[in-house]
């Protein structure tokens, strides 16, 4: 008999697999992968609308300005990121709306 706990030890096996085969550490996989995800994200847009506007009452127009576009912005910053070879080597993978929050702040400690 299949139980799930037997689903969730095997699926955990598969990842831990997949993990120990380092392909993650490759720069083209990761890449690929944002490249994919921002595929689907594109592709699902419609249902992100409607998951958006049925359980925070956001509109389309808000839910692109607000959700989508964010973070299809960020997959764009980290491909770059890691195209270019960038802050790889220290692991700083912090967001560009973090970079950029850390910049502001900077500047007003600055002129305070």
């Amino acid at each position: 008999m299949h139980n799930i706990a037997d689903e969730i030890t095997s699926k955990v096996a598969k990842i831990k697999n997949f993990f120990s085969l380092n392909e993650t550490k490759n720069i083209s996989y990761r890449i690929d992968s944002l490249k994919r995800l921002k595929k689907i994200i594109k592709l699902k847009e419609e249902e992100i609308f409607d998951a958006l506007n049925e359980d925070l009452e956001k509109s389309n127009f808000e839910s692109y300005i607000t959700e989508i576009s964010l973070v299809l912005k960020e997959i764009d910053y980290h491909i770059v990121i890691l195209k270019d070879g960038q802050n790889l080597r220290n692991g700083d993978f912090r967001s560009s709306c973090f970079l950029h929050a850390e910049k502001l702040l900077r500047s007003l400690t600055a002129l305070s």
